[in-house]
């Protein structure tokens, strides 16, 4: 089989002989060969989202993509059924959109040490006694451990 260069574009009737099927199960008139590729390897393979779902409010007529945004459940109107015949066109909206949430770095977490050095500097009781029980927790027995 020869070598073709990703650059090149097939007739439905080249991808359906790479593909080993018939013509007329195309349906584009011409498709890049990475879309070959994709079906060489599994056809039937589902699409993966990572972030979010797109569902459809039958109450409104509206398709809706939900998703979570620090820990907080948001949605965000795509569009009508008839912008939108099918959920997968639905999907495509959503990426075209860019309403995929963006994925920010997590932030570093304090360590305990930090965070009991914090409570010394700004929390601790004024109160000698109070002071002294509550540093010696801090120093006995949570900051040992952690």
């Amino acid at each position: 089989m020869a070598m073709i260069a990703h650059s090149d574009w097939l007739t439905a009737e080249e991808a359906a002989q790479y593909l080993k099927v018939k013509p007329r199960t195309l349906l584009l008139a011409t498709i890049p060969i990475a879309v070959c590729a994709r079906f060489e390897r599994n056809p039937m393979r589902r699409v993966r989202h990572k972030k979010g779902s797109v569902v459809f409010d039958r109450r409104r007529k509206v398709w809706n993509y939900l998703y979570c945004d620090d820990g907080v459940r948001r949605t965000k109107p795509i569009g009508t059924i008839r912008d939108y015949p099918t959920k997968a066109a639905a999907w495509r909206a959503v990426d075209l959109l860019c309403l995929a949430p963006v994925t920010t770095p997590a932030t570093t977490v304090p360590t305990v040490k930090v965070v009991a050095e914090r409570y010394e500097a700004e929390k601790l009781p004024t109160r000698s006694e109070t002071a002294r029980v509550y540093k010696s927790w801090l120093h006995n027995h949570i900051l040992p451990k952690w």
